[in-house]
């Protein structure tokens, strides 16, 4: 059971950390500890989930750039402005791979994660949508969980497996630090890196 099938990165039994559930609503942007960069396995969403077949691809994409607190809080629909698609215009290109909807409209799961986390994220270098977009890209370039996997030997497959171990492995490699596994029964569902502010 410590090893991954990769039919849709399957992954047996292992959760390397629970994410937080619980929410407190902020008002004020910056009141969070550290943030968490989600990457989604869209095979793993879309087993139960109706999704859009065009943008199901077998590379991982960003869930979300999330504020999180160390006591398990996170803030969320904090004061800020509202979603534009104006605000990001010069990265849709980049949007429309890297952080697509499975399940519908790329601007309203954009808006989503915009309203809900982006607006509690606004500090220091971040201090606008477009920064908070940009910054999440820019962190999908730099922490390419595909990438990682794939240096190491391992990609998707019907019949292999992976030691969860060597997952874990790779994505450190990349990212320096021991990543957090989601898993949505035996499927790896997102890998999430902790980030300091």
């Amino acid at each position: 059971p410590n090893s991954v099938n990769m039919r849709n990165l399957v992954c047996s039994v292992f959760i390397i950390a629970a994410l937080c559930i619980i929410s407190s609503n902020a008002t004020s942007p910056g009141d969070y500890d550290f943030l968490l960069f989600v990457q989604q396995w869209p095979a793993t969403t879309c087993e139960s989930t109706q999704c859009n077949s065009s943008r199901v691809t077998m590379e991982f994409g960003i869930h979300g750039l999330w504020p999180e607190n160390t006591d398990g809080t996170y803030p969320s629909f904090c004061n800020g402005p509202t979603f534009s698609l104006s605000a990001i215009s010069d990265l849709l290109g980049q949007m429309n791979v890297a952080w697509s909807s499975l399940v519908g409209p790329n601007d309203d799961f954009w808006d989503h994660e915009w309203s809900k986390h982006g607006t509690c994220a606004l500090e220091g270098p971040m201090t606008s949508q477009h920064d908070f977009f940009a910054a999440a890209l820019k962190l999908y370039s730099t922490f390419n969980i595909t990438q990682a996997l794939a240096s190491a030997g391992i990609t998707p497959s019907d019949s292999a497996t992976y030691p969860v171990a060597h997952v874990t492995s790779a994505v450190k490699s990349m990212t320096g630090v021991v990543p957090a596994i989601q898993c949505s029964g035996k499927n790896i569902g997102s890998i999430v890196v902790c980030l300091h502010k």
